[in-house]
């Protein structure tokens, strides 16, 4: 029997599933934190140290998004 893998990713599986550097992950995930629609969603367990799980939907969502500004000219 083939194992499914899971959708829900950690933050080093994260780095490597959108090729960036784990402390680049953080940084988005600290960025929704403090302003929410404007950074990669996560959740972190409640426990001291918890881990942070990204779904897999969530982080194609944040890289299919356009930057802040990309392609729009200010009048």
């Amino acid at each position: 029997m083939t194992e499914i893998p899971s959708p829900w990713l950690t933050v080093n599986e994260t780095a490597e599933y959108v090729r960036r550097h784990p402390k680049t992950v953080l940084k988005w995930l600290s960025d929704e934190q403090a302003k929410p629609g404007s950074g990669l969603v996560g959740f972190q367990k409640t426990a001291p140290n918890g881990v942070w799980r990204i779904h897999r939907d969530d982080a194609d969502a944040f890289l299919r998004r356009p930057a802040p500004g990309f392609g729009l000219k200010s009048a």
